[in-house]
């Protein structure tokens, strides 16, 4: 009776065109959902983020959800997600890329999902990791251990994003360790990260992975920046 009259008077609103949603939906209207800039980079391994870190990072595949450019649909459902904590909403896109990567079978043979870490002192001021959220629903999707005690952030990078491509390379060098190598070693791995933009994360992230000998690894981000 609560949550009735709770909804009557704060009804529940699509995050994009703000339409009270019905009590199947959730955080995006079906229209909304219908419009999301889907890229479908998991129907062929030379897609544009395979290429981009093709020859700088060794890896086996690598997949975004959704197409990410200024002021579009994707922006605003990330900053909402990243920056108002709204966390199903997060919980919800993931499931829906993990779902696209199940009926592919891309993963079956992949044994741990690693979410990019956060810097301690970000993560106290978020409160928590955008990408462990995405990785948890990945990871509930295909049948996966999310494993956040291997790959750690040794300390708070300056802003990328006035940064040249250089400039970003060069901010991300040596800014993520490993630990516990036993982990991954000789097991495949999973990255997970929230948007895929130069790769300069990913690349720093896969090069101190490699140090532990996984069989493979391999990427998925929720959106990629054209």
């Amino acid at each position: 009776m609560i949550n009735y009259l709770t909804d009557l008077v704060y009804p529940h609103q699509c995050c994009v065109c703000t339409i009270s949603l019905s009590k199947q939906e959730q955080n995006l209207c079906v229209f909304c959902l219908s419009e999301l800039p889907v890229t479908r980079f998991w129907t062929y391994t030379q897609n544009p983020v395979f290429n981009a870190l093709r020859g700088r990072a060794n890896i086996e595949y690598a997949f975004s959800y959704l197409f990410y450019t200024s002021g579009n649909i994707t922006s605003q459902l990330i900053h909402d997600f990243k920056y108002h904590g709204v966390k199903t909403l997060g919980k919800l896109l993931s499931t829906r890329f993990a779902r696209e990567l199940d009926d592919q079978n891309w993963f079956s043979n992949y044994d741990v999902i690693l979410p990019v870490p956060l810097h301690r002192r970000k993560m106290v001021k978020r409160g928590f990791n955008q990408s462990y959220i995405i990785a948890q629903a990945i990871a509930t999707q295909l049948k996966l251990e999310v494993v956040t005690d291997v790959l750690v952030k040794k300390r708070n990078k300056d802003s990328q994003t006035k940064k040249s491509r250089f400039g970003r390379w060069r901010n991300m060098e040596n800014l993520y360790a490993v630990k516990n190598f036993d982990k991954i070693r000789n097991k495949r791995v999973l990255l997970v990260d929230d948007v895929f933009t130069t790769g300069a994360t990913t690349e720093a992230c896969i090069n101190a992975l490699q140090k532990a000998t996984p069989i493979a690894i391999s990427v998925v981000t929720l959106a990629y920046t054209e």
